[in-house]
């Protein structure tokens, strides 16, 4: 009888540590998810003074502000403007239109018009966007913190 007994309480000590770890299992996914819906809010709002704020340390032509616990750099950026069917039927309609009609394409072989065809899509007709973004480098001081938060 004795061993009957043991085992009831050990099992009771069983069940009582689980239903421990089930209600901070429970905390902790309550606690994710609003540090998960606080994140979202404060990435928007990143977001938001990013647009702000970039263009006008650009316009400023300032390239990075010193911050207590880091630096923001200004990010400027020339992307490729990818050519839509719409943008390479007008390149077309052009070409065929203005410059298939000068002298040095008329009295080209066909190597020659190939080329400058080629040239005039490929080559000079290229457009360009700018955008400029911002971006933060933390100093040794504040990753060290980090990196205790992680430890823990």
């Amino acid at each position: 009888m004795e061993n009957d007994f043991d085992t009831n309480e050990s099992d009771i000590n069983d069940i009582n540590d689980i239903n421990d770890k089930v209600k901070e299992y429970g905390e902790i996914s309550k606690t994710i998810k609003i540090t998960q819906t606080k994140l979202k809010v404060l990435n928007k709002r990143k977001k938001q003074l990013q647009t702000e704020v970039a263009p006008k340390l650009k316009e400023y032509n300032v390239q990075k502000c010193n911050l207590a616990f880091g630096t923001l750099k200004v990010i400027e950026r020339k992307h490729k403007i990818a050519p839509t069917k719409k943008t390479m039927k007008e390149k077309y309609e052009y070409f065929f239109n203005e410059r298939a009609l000068e002298d040095d394409f008329q009295n080209g072989t066909p190597e020659q018009q190939a080329e400058i065809l080629y040239n005039f899509i490929y080559v000079d007709s290229i457009e360009y966007s700018n955008s400029c973004s911002i971006s933060m480098n933390y100093n040794k001081e504040f990753k060290a913190q980090l990196n205790s938060i992680t430890k823990s």
